[in-house]
């Protein structure tokens, strides 16, 4: 599934996301994704502050309950899922990054 980065917390190697189809999580929860559940690239962009408010991942879910601190909130585990599709909005972003580029797994 689709997530947009709303807060990249560098200093703590993690980062929130908002998960598309799902606006309404109790409490305004947002997913967690920590840096061992990220790609190694993706890990770097983080620590080297490059990852916007606006970026959009694909990730799968690990983990969802009630969030046993906060009441009224549910704790969202998610973790990066690199060959996943492209978001057409970020290419070009990077003069690295093109239509053509392959994707890990693909030949």
């Amino acid at each position: 599934m689709w997530a947009t980065v709303t807060s990249p917390r560098p200093e703590k190697a993690f980062m929130l996301l908002a998960l598309d189809g799902y606006p309404q999580l109790p409490g305004n929860s947002l997913a967690m994704l920590y840096h061992t559940e990220m790609s190694t690239p993706l890990k770097e962009a983080l620590l080297g502050d490059q990852v916007r408010v606006g970026d959009r991942l694909f990730v799968e879910v690990l983990l969802a309950r009630p969030d046993l601190r906060r009441s009224g909130k549910v704790q969202v585990h998610v973790r990066e899922i690199p060959e996943g599709p492209v978001d057409t909005a970020l290419l070009g972003r990077d003069e690295n990054v093109g239509d053509d580029s392959p994707r890990s797994g693909e030949n």
